[in-house]
């Protein structure tokens, strides 16, 4: 996945932009497109475990019928992710995109983002499937060493940056690195410092 923007989609109304700035994002970096869509090993099971509310010899068969249950719900999950992903690769070439790959992943959050490597752009909606604020927002800004965009519910061309500085050496390696970039090539960028003492 080296050098990729991938767009993080879940079927949520935050899907459409997240594809729309991904394919502008990818065209400006001039770099592959990837779609993501992720299954969560710690998502809630479909049914809670009784087995201990019920009769000794009930609880096998019980226990069946949950995994049973459990498995289902896992094929049906997978089966709506993957509706998703293709779903927005129609809407990638509606829009002139010629390809995407498509992903699906199953597992923790944080394995699934160490073994994409060195992505070039992640993006993101702020509004998650689950959660008004983007389901796991906080999470991949955290646990992802490359950068994240967080994008609004609507899609437009940005026109201009605004950089939050505070005078350190990370501060001032990203601001080179904003500088340099050919996604903000052209575009007006202001520089924030809030001082702490005034």
């Amino acid at each position: 996945m080296n050098n990729t923007v991938i767009a993080c989609v879940d079927g949520s109304p935050s899907t459409r932009p997240v594809c729309e700035y991904a394919a502008w994002a990818a065209g400006k970096l001039d770099v592959p497109l990837a779609l993501m869509h992720v299954l969560e090993k710690n998502d809630p099971p479909a049914v809670s475990d009784l087995t201990g509310t019920i009769g000794i010899d009930s609880r096998e068969q019980l226990t069946e019928e949950l995994v049973r249950i459990e498995g289902e719900r896992s094929r049906l999950m997978m089966a709506q992710g993957k509706a998703v992903l293709t779903d927005c690769a129609v809407l990638l070439k509606q829009a002139g995109q010629l390809e995407a790959r498509l992903m699906q992943k199953h597992g923790a959050l944080d394995e699934i983002l160490a073994e994409l490597g060195d992505i070039r752009l992640m993006v993101l909606g702020r509004r998650g499937s689950r959660n008004p604020v983007g389901s796991h927002l906080e999470s991949v800004i955290r646990l992802q060493k490359r950068p994240v965009l967080v994008v609004p519910e609507t899609f437009s061309i940005p026109s201009r940056v605004m950089f939050a500085y505070d005078g350190s050496e990370a501060s001032r390696e990203n601001l080179m690195r904003l500088t340099v970039s050919p996604l903000l090539s052209g575009l007006t960028c202001h520089l924030v410092m809030v001082n702490g003492e005034a």
